[in-house]
């Protein structure tokens, strides 16, 4: 019986795990529309070339929707899964997301001062500001930037395989 407590209680429950991957799917899901939809547009803003990666903002915002897509998708269809696939894709979700942060960070070091315009048209639809906008991607990044690191560290403090560390101790002991 202590065996059992002890080993479940070492482990990160599985329903908190799913829980971040899907909020972070849905996420990925909506900032990727945002992102297709936004670079659909006739905006002049979209023929500017980014300068961090020297591409059209079109052709970035597409690219960018693409990997958003992929990243979702792995993120819905890893849901009923063990831990171990679950950290597999909080790491996707964590390279994803430091990219993210990478990329701000470079246009901050840069002197960039507009806004982040990777919701695209939706900030029209919802009427809202662009730099209201951007403290919303900001907070889901920290959101998915957080959550996806927190899955991993607890991941590596807890014993994938063979019995708790304790159990040697109680048997020993027995």
């Amino acid at each position: 019986m202590s065996r059992f407590i002890h080993s479940t209680a070492q482990r990160p429950p599985l329903r908190n795990q799913q829980w971040f991957i899907f909020s972070a799917g849905v996420i990925l899901v909506v900032t990727s529309a945002a992102k297709l939809v936004g670079s659909s547009g006739d905006a002049s803003i979209l023929r500017v070339y980014d300068p961090i990666l020297g591409l059209p903002f079109r052709q970035l915002l597409m690219l960018v929707a693409a990997a958003e897509i992929v990243v979702a998708c792995l993120c819905f269809s890893r849901l009923r899964v063990r831990a171990r696939t679950a950290s597999l894709v909080a790491a996707l979700v964590a390279g994803l997301a430091s990219a993210f942060l990478a990329y701000r960070a470079s246009l901050w070091l840069i002197g960039w001062k507009r806004p982040c315009g990777c919701l695209g048209h939706l900030t029209d639809v919802l009427g809202i500001s662009a730099e209201t906008a951007d403290w919303i991607a900001l907070g889901l990044l920290a959101y998915r930037l957080a959550g996806s690191y927190g899955l991993l560290l607890r991941g590596l403090r807890v014993p994938t395989t063979g019995a708790p560390p304790s159990s040697a101790a109680e048997n020993s002991a027995s």
